[in-house]
């Protein structure tokens, strides 16, 4: 999960779909909002990330 705010949650996936459906049905859902990112945001988010990691 990428953040939380209260009921809300925001979660990225790549890849594994099939386990985020299986995680996904643990809980009630009431929607979905897709949207992708652009390039820059995911070398931002590369990063930023890998910053952290030292």
């Amino acid at each position: 999960m990428e953040s939380r705010e209260g009921p809300r949650g925001r979660v990225a996936v790549q890849g594994d779909y099939d386990r985020f459906m299986a995680e996904t049905a643990k809980y009630r859902v009431r929607n979905i909002d897709i949207f992708t990112q652009n390039l820059e945001d995911i070398f931002m988010n590369y990063y930023d990330r890998k910053g952290t990691e030292l």
